[in-house]
């Protein structure tokens, strides 16, 4: 497929992707935080930072494998947008004040609130060396599909499919992340002047690297103990064959215990919906009882389970991953009724 050839589009309203889809973790990127020095009442102005928020290049992402979002199409608010923590509504961190497409990619200036814990933990953390990493949350108007073996230029570079293209995105909210998928985000903090003042006022500064009762910083510590507890529960999920309920555990910052728990009841719900019918009743294979439904399972399970109890289902697709795959698409509104399909829903 040639640079300036297309995939396939799929157009949406931004609530169609879904929340988590949407958030984009930046590509290699860093952040640089100062602060203006005191103000007439001797207290120090809020820090100020810059962050380079998405590099535009592809990133790996949990729902369609790899994305990258088209930054030639982002939409940026002309206002004020704000800066949270983790994608968290409830940890408020600051808000921007500029934002621009650089040769950088995309770049955020702003400041961090001196009057929330979260904005003052973001400044502290990256004083102390804290590795902060940048995130977006961009709603797409519109899916590109790029299948294997074609190419499509996306932010002057090629990008490979298979993958899918974020098109006429809408910026919402950028967030500092302690974990994003690449691993190669990074942030540092710059000694300001007001800071400087602050600790000398405080008396001696504590060495690089530890604080004032000597005790290491804990941060390093946090960032290994989410890793553990993120790759347990994604673990755990995909040998229970329920991935997708992987994400939602991760993002309510369920314990990997609390997980194992919640995973293990859910799988034991479907196995319990897949057991051989009592004595006398149909069995597995043969049509399900009128009204028997399934559209409370997740859509791997779903598919199963309507694929072995409708012979209509079988007749039409033939193979479990084929149904899968139409499931999928349905519950996105990206099915277009032709003569089979429509033909397929009149002799449900």
């Amino acid at each position: 497929m040639g640079d300036n050839d297309r995939g396939n589009d799929v157009d949406l309203k931004a609530s169609a992707v879904g929340v988590d889809a949407a958030r984009f973790a930046a590509g290699p990127s860093s952040a640089t935080f100062a602060a203006d020095g005191a103000g007439t009442d001797g207290k120090p102005k809020p820090r100020k930072f810059r962050m380079v928020a998405n590099t535009g290049a592809p990133m790996p992402h949990w729902l369609f494998g790899r994305a990258i979002v088209d930054l030639d199409t982002l939409q940026i608010p002309e206002t004020s947008i704000p800066v949270l923590v983790s994608h968290d509504h409830g940890r408020i961190a600051g808000w921007t004040a500029k934002i621009e497409r650089t040769a950088e990619g995309l770049v955020a200036e702003g400041t961090l609130s001196g009057a929330t814990d979260d904005g003052r933990q973001v400044a502290a953390l990256s004083d102390e060396g804290f590795p902060w990493q940048a995130s977006i949350f961009v709603p797409p108007q519109r899916l590109e599909d790029v299948p294997a073996g074609e190419t499509v230029k996306v932010n002057g570079r090629d990008f490979a499919g298979p993958g899918v293209i974020f098109r006429n995105a809408k910026l919402g909210e950028v967030s500092f992340c302690a974990l994003g998928a690449d691993d190669a985000t990074s942030a540092r903090a710059l000694a300001a002047s007001a800071v400087n003042n602050a600790s000398r006022n405080q008396g001696p500064r504590a060495p690089e690297g530890q604080m004032k009762n000597d005790t290491p910083p804990a941060a390093p510590d946090l960032v290994v103990q989410e890793r553990e507890r993120v790759a347990g529960i994604m673990a755990e999920a995909k040998a229970l064959g329920l991935p997708d309920a992987a994400f939602d555990l991760v993002k309510d910052g369920a314990s990997l215990a609390d997980a194992r728990v919640s995973l293990r009841d859910r799988k034991l719900a479907t196995l319990k919906a897949a057991a051989p019918a009592p004595t006398g009743q149909p069995a597995p294979g043969a049509p399900a009882p009128t009204g028997t439904t399934f559209e409370n399972l997740p859509i791997p399970e779903r598919a199963k389970m309507e694929f072995a109890a409708d012979p209509l289902v079988r007749d039409e697709f033939g193979r479990v991953e084929f149904y899968e795959a139409f499931l999928r698409a349905s519950a996105g509104n990206r099915v277009k009724m032709h003569s089979s399909a429509a033909a397929f829903a009149a002799r449900r």
